[in-house]
C-alpha cells in the first residue's frame, strides 16, 4: 500500500507535493506510505523535510531489479515533475516506465502530462494551485477506479510508447 517516486532528487521536482499529499492522507489512511527512491543535490533536504512524516520513507538509490519490482506493485508512481517548458512539452521515462508496468502516475505538471491523462485516462493530475487529493483518495476506497487506471495505463503504454508494436 505505497505510492513510489523513483528518480533524481533535485530541483526539476516538487517535493513539495509528495510533502503535501503525504500530510493530507496521513490524517485518514496512515496505513498508505509513500516511498522515495534515488539520489542527488536535495537528498539532504528531503531528509530534513520528512523528518517527522510516519508515512515516507526515503531511500538511496536503488538497482534496477528493485525499482521494477516496487514499481509493479504500488498503487501510482509520483511524476512531481516543474511546471517548466522541459517538463511541460515532454514525457518522461519514468512516467513511460510505470505505464508499461500498468501502474497510473500521479503529476500536477501541465502539458504533454496532463494531456496524456486526459486522453487515456491512466493516471491523475493534480492542480498545483488548489491541491484536491479527492481523486488519490478514490484511487485508495474504490479498487474498480484504481483498476480501471491500470488498464488504461497498459492500454496507454501499448497504444503510444510499445516500440514492438509502433
Amino acid at each position: 500500500k505505497y505510492f513510489l517516486f523513483i528518480g533524481s532528487l533535485s530541483n526539476a521536482f516538487d517535493f513539495e507535493l509528495i510533502y503535501e499529499i503525504s500530510n493530507l492522507l496521513m490524517s485518514t489512511h496512515s496505513e498508505y506510505f509513500f516511498l522515495i527512491c534515488g539520489t542527488g543535490d536535495k537528498y539532504e533536504k528531503l531528509k530534513s523535510l520528512f523528518e517527522n512524516s510516519k508515512n515516507v520513507f526515503l531511500f538511496g538509490e536503488i538497482d534496477k531489479y528493485n525499482a521494477s519490482f516496487l514499481v509493479k506493485n504500488a498503487i501510482a508512481t509520483l511524476a512531481p515533475y516543474q511546471n517548466n517548458p522541459n517538463f511541460k512539452n515532454s514525457i518522461p521515462n519514468k512516467v513511460i516506465e510505470s505505464l508499461e508496468h500498468g501502474v497510473p502516475f500521479i503529476t500536477c505538471t501541465e502539458g504533454e502530462l496532463k494531456s496524456l491523462i486526459q486522453k487515456y485516462k491512466n493516471g491523475i493530475y493534480l492542480n498545483r494551485n488548489k491541491l484536491d487529493i479527492s481523486k488519490i483518495l478514490k484511487l485508495i476506497n474504490n479498487k474498480e477506479y484504481l483498476e480501471r487506471l491500470r488498464e488504461n495505463a497498459s492500454k496507454s503504454y501499448q497504444n503510444s510508447f510499445d516500440f514492438k508494436k509502433t
